[in-house]
């Protein structure tokens, strides 16, 4: 079966299915692999695994550092409440920011 996703993107995906109890829910460490899972599992329906996942968005690790990157994802992916979250993390922000890939997502 040929599918579109690359093998860290369904590794991480798939990790997120299997039984919690048997293993751990795997770790986002970018926002790329936010990224790719939050899409993989728009594309097969899997609300739950997205919600996990939007929970890396709101990370304080994650919103100290890479906020505005944060900001495009959840709006891009019409998160109401990641969105907002994020956006008050961006005020900490210099109002003019460095160019950010995420930037994409939104423009």
């Amino acid at each position: 079966i040929v599918v579109s996703e690359d093998s860290k993107t369904l590794d991480s995906f798939l990790r997120f299915c299997y039984p919690s109890t048997l293993a751990e829910d795997p770790s986002l460490e970018t926002l790329t692999d936010v990224v790719s899972v939050i899409s993989a599992a728009k594309k097969y329906s899997l609300e739950l695994i997205e919600k996990k996942v939007c929970q890396a968005l709101v990370n304080p690790k994650i919103l100290e550092t890479q906020s505005l990157g944060s900001f495009a994802i959840a709006r891009s992916a019409r998160l109401k409440n990641e969105t907002v979250i994020t956006a008050r993390h961006t005020l900490r922000q210099p109002l003019i920011p460095a160019r950010f890939t995420e930037i994409e997502l939104i423009t």
